[in-house]
Order: C-alpha cells, then sequence, then structure tokens
C-alpha cells in the first residue's frame, strides 16, 4: 500500500472510532446551537446560533494570531470554506490569544484575517468557548470543531487539520 493509501486507511479508522465512540455517548452533542453571543471584528455581538445548525455543516476554527500552527493552517479552511460556503459547509473562525488563551486583540485579529484574505467570519473569545460549545477544556490551538448541520458536535480535533480531512468528514 502507497503512502498515501495508508494515510486514508488511517484517517478513515480514527473518524470510524470517534463516530462510534460518540455514539455510546464519549463526546458532547448539542440538540440546539449554544446561546452564547461573541464580538465580531466589527465590533458587534454575534449569537453562534447565527452559524451553527443552519442546514450547513459548520467548522470552528479556534486559533490565535501568535500561534504558528494556526497560521499554516489558515490557506487550508480558506479553500475549504471557498469550496463549500455555498452548498454544503461553512467554516467560522473563533480567536484568542497564544499562548495565554486569554481574548485576542482586535488589530492583531484583523491583521491576520486581511493578509491571509480570510473570508470566513472570525469572532473574538477566550479558552473557556470551547466548553461553552459543548466540547473538552481547550488544550492547545488550532483546535477544530465539527458541527453537523443540526448543530451537533460530532468532530473535534487539536492540531493543523487540512481541507481534505474536512471534506471526508462532512462525506460522512
Amino acid at each position: 500500500m502507497n503512502r498515501k493509501g495508508k494515510y486514508r486507511s488511517g484517517l478513515t479508522l480514527i473518524i470510524t472510532v470517534y463516530l462510534f465512540l460518540q455514539g455510546l455517548g464519549a463526546c458532547n452533542a448539542f440538540a440546539s446551537c449554544p446561546d452564547l453571543s461573541l464580538m465580531g471584528l466589527d465590533q458587534k455581538q454575534h449569537n453562534l446560533c447565527e452559524y451553527i445548525g443552519n442546514g450547513k455543516w459548520t467548522i470552528v476554527n479556534i486559533w490565535g494570531p501568535k500561534c504558528p500552527a494556526c497560521i499554516k493552517e489558515l490557506p487550508e479552511l480558506v479553500l475549504f470554506h471557498d469550496a463549500h460556503y455555498t452548498t454544503d459547509a461553512t467554516v467560522l473562525g473563533i480567536a484568542l490569544d497564544f499562548p495565554s488563551f486569554g481574548y485576542a486583540k482586535i488589530e492583531e485579529v484583523t491583521e491576520v484575517v486581511e493578509s491571509y484574505l480570510i473570508d470566513y467570519p472570525n469572532l473574538l473569545a477566550d479558552g473557556g468557548v470551547s466548553i461553552h460549545l459543548g466540547a473538552h477544556k481547550l488544550k492547545g490551538t488550532p483546535t477544530n470543531l465539527v458541527f453537523n448541520p443540526n448543530g451537533e458536535l460530532v468532530f473535534q480535533h487539536v492540531g493543523i487539520i487540512t481541507k481534505d480531512i474536512l471534506k471526508e468528514l462532512i462525506a460522512q
């Protein structure tokens, strides 16, 4: 089996085990979106229900403007969002300070968003946001939370994620 085949087999196994554990109740899921409002880069409050559980998959990317792995991941998320936002999935960025997990500075987030031509929404929060989203306590950035079209948290991943992994997740 070539390297790509081994990677795909491993990824399929990880996803299958995760979905099995979710069925056993090992992962938290919402019956509806979390009632939480966060400040956007437009300096207005946005309720997460604007983005989660509206009939599309939602990838919530918790990242920091000073996090090297987060910056490396951004082009993949932009490509994924651009390929899917009109049909079946969207990305929502939630920025926080790295490494403190405190609130990010709006100027730093805006600079990165403009530099990387990020066209999906970004909100500001602190590290406690992951618990409000039904996930485990934030362990690192980037953290990606995948919500199904009904707003249920079905997958969480700490570390860089690729557009191909996301594409496979939403195809399940």
